[in-house]
């Protein structure tokens, strides 16, 4: 006879002792959860999620602790026919360079007027530059940011006739991240919607089976599983909406789910075997 294995050991101990290997799964399950948000998450660093030469180069940078910053710029921009020269055009890069000079996080503004910074102005005489930079990494420049668009609103109403207006990394950064999360926010609240409306036709499933099975007089055991289920049901429920600001909620919410799914198969289990028994004579 053959030898036995650990799998098929396991698995025959498994089978003569049901509740024990099923409760106990789902036991290692919930510590399992609450182990691991205990822990917390260990994030790689993005000098060292790369591979080859290019995380070589990323780690090098990185031990070089070059200054933190996002670099941005103003374009003042002449309308119609207007051009670079004007007077007024010069009182607004002017105007705009101080305002700038004066903002928080803004440093190393650079005028198109200074001496050197020839190169700021466009070719065609209509359009300059005011270069600055905001000090931090990502995050911070992103949430930065604010207080030079604020400074360059400020000066566009006070200059009408010329377009001012500020683009760079932070500010395109901040834009592209409100446009993803007003995309994920319309997403997920069409998902919640769906969810909702799935939700609701299983409990209402639910709510009517069990009915139907306490008039139809069902044993004492089927309907305690089946109030059970639906118990455990509103409870899931529950879970989806806590588990974002609970996270042992989160560690409840998928155990729940085996519950559900455990007790369901007991239950039909039970009715396929009152529906197979024998009529009494």
């Amino acid at each position: 006879m053959p030898k036995k294995t650990l799998a098929a050991r396991a698995g025959h101990w498994s089978a003569r002792h049901r509740k024990t290997a099923i409760f106990g799964w789902l036991a290692f399950v919930v510590i399992a959860f609450v182990i691991g948000g205990a822990i917390g998450t260990q994030t790689i660093k993005d000098e060292d999620s790369g591979n080859g030469q290019s995380r070589t180069a990323d780690r090098q940078i990185s031990a070089a602790n070059f200054p933190k910053e996002a670099d941005e710029n103003v374009l003042v921009q002449a309308k119609g026919n207007g051009k670079a020269t004007d007077h007024s055009f010069t009182i607004a890069v002017k105007d705009t360079t101080q305002r700038l000079q004066r903002t928080k996080y803004v440093t190393k503004v650079e005028s198109p007027l200074a001496k050197g910074n020839e190169g700021q102005f466009s070719k065609d005489g209509r359009s300059a530059l005011i270069t600055f930079s905001i000090p931090g990494d990502d995050d911070q420049t992103k949430d930065r940011v604010d207080t030079s668009e604020a400074t360059v609103l400020a000066a566009q109403k006070a200059h009408p006739d010329l377009r001012i207006e500020q683009f760079g990394d932070a500010s395109a950064d901040k834009a592209l991240s409100a446009s993803l999360d007003k995309d994920f926010k319309r997403a997920e609240q069409h998902g919640l919607s769906l969810s909702r409306v799935v939700n609701g036709l299983l409990l209402l499933f639910t709510i009517v089976l069990l009915v139907l099975g306490l008039l139809g007089g069902m044993g004492r055991r089927p309907a305690i599983l089946a109030i059970a289920i639906f118990v455990l049901f509103i409870l899931q429920s529950v879970f989806v909406v806590m588990r974002d600001s609970t996270p042992a909620v989160a560690a409840l919410h998928p155990v729940n789910g085996f519950l559900i799914l455990f007790l369901a198969i007991v239950l039909a289990r039970d009715s396929w075997m009152m529906r197979t028994a024998p009529a009494p004579a």
